[in-house]
């Protein structure tokens, strides 16, 4: 990304580590249902960011948390294209839960719904206590794993926690590229846990 914002710098003049980052104050002032305001001549696109997640610091805090819980959003969506794909049909299809509830679902996807739910669980609390016995200082293996799982908190900071709180529809569709690194560190718990003769 440092490339990337150098060559981006080199081309317009302005540090943008990325080509949305222009948009996404842009994107934030719409998802909180204000009017974003007018770029001003050679202003920064990074400073009007940081602007704003400064402007709605409270909807930050209150908001995190709940947008990093859409890891565990089942995706109901992923089912409907399986379904449709082997021709099966349900009344459910492409109708949001919000408006048809748990008694509106076929059982089909309330076993998908809770088989989800149940695995991301288990990898989110297996990813957790990795990080909890590495600031523990409990041996371990961070050696090679270490920058990897520093990416990975950046990224869950930045793209689940700041963008999902300002952005709508943000939980399955970001999700899937950051699962196969979750369940690696998950994988690494487990192997301690239950390596046999291994102090908890």
């Amino acid at each position: 990304m440092l490339a990337w914002g150098e060559r981006n710098y080199l081309a317009t003049g302005q540090f943008s580590y990325t080509t949305t980052t222009k948009f996404a104050a842009v994107w934030f002032n719409r998802g909180v249902g204000e009017t974003p305001a007018a770029e001003s001549a050679g202003g920064s696109p990074v400073v009007d960011l940081l602007v704003f997640l400064a402007d709605h610091l409270g909807m930050l805090v209150t908001g995190f948390v709940p947008a990093l819980a859409q890891l565990m959003n089942p995706a109901r969506w992923y089912l409907h294209r399986y379904l449709d794909a082997l021709g099966l049909k349900t009344a459910s299809i492409g109708v949001p839960y919000s408006e048809i509830g748990l008694a509106g679902l076929a059982p089909v996807e309330i076993a998908y719904m809770a088989f989800n739910i149940a695995v991301s669980v288990i990898i989110l609390a297996m990813f957790v206590y990795f990080f909890i016995q590495l600031l523990r200082f409990r041996p371990v293996r961070v050696d090679a794993a270490t920058p990897l799982l520093l990416l990975v908190l950046i990224y869950l900071v930045v793209q689940k926690g700041i963008w999902g709180t300002f952005t709508e529809g943000s939980g399955p569709r970001y999700a899937m590229s950051i699962y196969p690194f979750l369940v690696y560190f998950a994988a690494l718990s487990a192997s301690r846990i239950f390596r046999p003769g291994a102090a908890r």
